[in-house]
């Protein structure tokens, strides 16, 4: 019987290939691709499940037509190029996993601009784990620079949809983390990183772009990055990157900049007062309009009040013309002095 465990199955980024026990390589970027997209704790159960189908499509000799087929280099390289479009359209046309298929490419484009750079830095996909918070998943992959687990940064892929920006000085404190001020601070907080950066597409968060502009640092906070997915242009999240590589190498301690931190604080309890004012000035009108209507209930009250003395008395056939006309005319007639 085959056994494999989590250690025996890994991928080297760097060479884009499946490593068994660290003697078996396979360098596919097909293979590659789809392993890369797993979590790490499916990837045996796959391999195995893999291996399996690979040798019922021997036994069943279907495979011989497939190979015949492409049995010229061009013929090969033309397979595996549909094959791993046919997987990218598959995967787009089902709205729930965009974002996912988007969190694996940027995983792919920091690995080979590592590679470029000649750096140790390494990205990896921790979405769909928990970070230190219960039940959180927030921050979906995370780089090490120079390969240091000491020196994390956490970057929040948000392509399926745009977020408010959800500043602390403009917005109700309550538990709501579903805004770029809320995501980043999660982002960090959850996964541990020395940083945080939060990456939209500028075509699918035009508004957004068009407030933020491509690279936003919000101090305390973290980087808000538009790359152009359809285009190729992953310039600002590679110069933030570096920035902050550089920072963390310097063993310069990002430190929380106080001063506009407080600046934060200080517009919060501004605009709360001014909310409060804007409040007592809509209960003293309420308290004038309700002293209004209480002056117009009190009349009205004494109306009926004269009203229903007058009906007592005409129920009981009391009525003479002197209190007929002071009911008619609301007033005393008193003792009118006869001619």
């Amino acid at each position: 019987m085959l056994h494999f465990y989590m250690q025996d199955l890994q991928l080297d980024h760097k060479n884009k290939a499946l490593v068994l026990k660290k003697d078996v390589i396979i360098k596919n970027e097909l293979v590659y691709e789809y392993f890369n997209q797993l979590p790490q704790a499916k990837r045996v159960e796959m391999f195995k499940k893999a291996l399996y189908i690979g040798v019922l499509a021997l036994i069943e000799d279907r495979i011989s037509a497939f190979l015949a087929r492409t049995k010229n280099e061009l013929g090969t390289e033309l397979e595996r190029l549909k094959i791993l479009m046919e997987m990218r359209t598959e995967m787009f046309t089902k709205s729930a996993v965009k974002g996912k298929y988007a969190e694996r490419d940027l995983v792919r484009v920091l690995n080979d601009f590592f590679d470029e750079k000649g750096w140790k830095d390494y990205a990896i996909l921790v979405g769909d784990n928990e970070g230190r918070l219960k039940r959180v998943k927030t921050g979906d992959i995370m780089a090490y620079v120079e390969g240091r687990e000491d020196l994390p940064l956490v970057i929040e892929v948000k392509f399926t949809k745009s977020l408010p920006l959800g500043d602390i000085s403009e917005t109700d404190l309550k538990k709501n983390t579903n805004n770029i001020w809320g995501q980043l601070l999660e982002s960090v907080v959850n996964r541990e990183a020395k940083e945080a950066i939060i990456v939209f597409d500028s075509s699918l968060s035009q508004d957004l772009y068009n407030k933020l502009g491509p690279v936003t640092w919000i101090p305390n906070v973290g980087y808000v990055v538009f790359v152009d997915m359809e285009a190729g242009n992953f310039i600002p999240l590679f110069a933030v990157y570096s920035i902050l590589r550089s920072a963390l190498l310097e063993l310069k301690e990002i430190k929380l900049e106080k001063e506009a931190f407080y600046r934060k604080i200080i517009q919060l309890v501004i605009n709360r007062i001014k909310d409060l004012l804007k409040v007592r000035k809509m209960v003293e009108d309420n308290i004038k309009n309700n002293q209004k209507i209480l002056k117009t209930i009190e009349k009205t009250l004494n109306e009926l009040e004269i009203t229903k003395e007058y009906l007592e008395k005409l129920l009981q056939d009391e009525f003479d013309r002197e209190e007929l006309l002071e009911f008619f005319t609301g007033e005393p007639v008193g003792n009118p002095t006869k001619p």
